[in-house]
């Protein structure tokens, strides 16, 4: 998709070359929220901040949150991205994935079979600064497990039996 630009001041999208496009229409302000994750009912024209981007939600504009400036608006490899910005986040869905957000928290889930011999579960990615919370899951009889946390995974303290653990760890 070539980029497209859009001005916010206006409310019209127009090509890299500055030719009009079109002004948006309800339906696009609506498949924009959607993408956004911003339900449909009417508010009081605050604005929704992403990143450093505001989207208001009453006028369907996006703008710089300093209120000016037109920013370019256009789509890449699936994703939704504002002055390469991306809008709604990176994922890796499965099993195993992570969830990393526009604001820049990221949220990772995972499962494995721990041993004496191997008692380390590696997160999906390292966190690049910390990881602020880890919640583990005991699946075989839900009893607590004692664990340590780092950028790179978290490291159980393994008796002589096996452990079936699930995860959901945050970080930043």
């Amino acid at each position: 998709m070539n980029d497209i630009i859009f001005d916010p001041i206006l409310g019209t999208l127009r090509t890299g070359d500055g030719a009009t496009i079109a002004s948006l229409s309800e339906e696009e302000v609506e498949k924009l929220k959607e993408q956004l994750g911003i339900s449909s009912s009417s508010g009081s024209g605050v604005g929704i901040t992403i990143g450093s981007i505001v989207f208001d939600p009453i006028l369907g504009k996006l703008r710089t949150a300093d209120g000016g400036g037109v920013g370019k608006l256009s789509e890449s490899d699936g994703k939704l991205m504002w002055d390469n910005i991306n809008l709604i986040g990176d994922c890796q869905k499965g099993t195993s994935g992570y969830t990393k957000l526009a604001n820049g928290i990221i949220i990772q889930w995972s499962s494995g079979t721990l041993t004496p011999e191997s008692a380390t579960l590696e997160f999906p990615m390292a966190f690049p600064t910390a990881c602020a919370v880890a919640i583990p899951y005991n699946q075989k009889d839900g009893t607590a497990v004692k664990f340590t946390i780092s950028t790179t995974g978290l490291k159980f303290d393994v008796s002589s039996e096996q452990l079936e653990i699930s995860y959901i760890a945050i970080g930043y």
